[in-house]
């Protein structure tokens, strides 16, 4: 589906090394396995502020910030609130715009006000009801094609 919704866009590459990965895969892994890949790039772990919310219990979140920087982007309506368990962990690293030659950074983007997440998307299909311009058609047809999410 990825590969389908970004064909074209010569500037987004999917990377499908976590379905190749025996076994559990967690963020940390896969930052490590791109870090080495990309020692010369600076990487940034797009969060959904849902996500971000339970960040603290993720595998090694200190070593996805050694590593990475983390850009949080917030839904329409989400708390804008650092859940407490996330304050010792973000303490210093709030920033209002990343710099390119540190990590470990943290920033809050607002997203364009649209409330699209795909568990309301995989609900939807579930239920028969419509996920037009929620997804690209091409997207949308390969969910019918092999019936994915009913």
């Amino acid at each position: 589906m990825l590969r389908a919704a970004t064909a074209g866009r010569r500037e987004l590459i999917v990377d499908d090394r976590e379905l190749r990965r025996q076994g559990p895969s967690y963020t940390i892994d896969t930052l490590q396995s791109l870090h080495q890949d990309l020692s010369d790039s600076s990487l940034c772990l797009l969060l959904g502020d849902d996500a971000f919310s339970a960040f603290a219990g993720w595998r090694d979140p200190a070593g996805i910030l050694a590593i990475a920087n983390i850009a949080v982007m917030q839904r329409p309506g989400a708390a804008a609130e650092t859940p407490p368990q996330l304050e010792e962990l973000l303490a210093g690293r709030r920033r209002a715009k990343l710099d390119p030659e540190r990590v470990g950074q943290v920033v809050f983007c607002p997203v364009t006000q649209l409330d699209i997440a795909s568990s309301d998307i995989r609900q939807r299909i579930r239920e028969g009801r419509s996920v037009d311009f929620l997804i690209p058609p091409v997207v949308r047809h390969l969910i019918e094609r092999h019936g994915l999410y009913r």
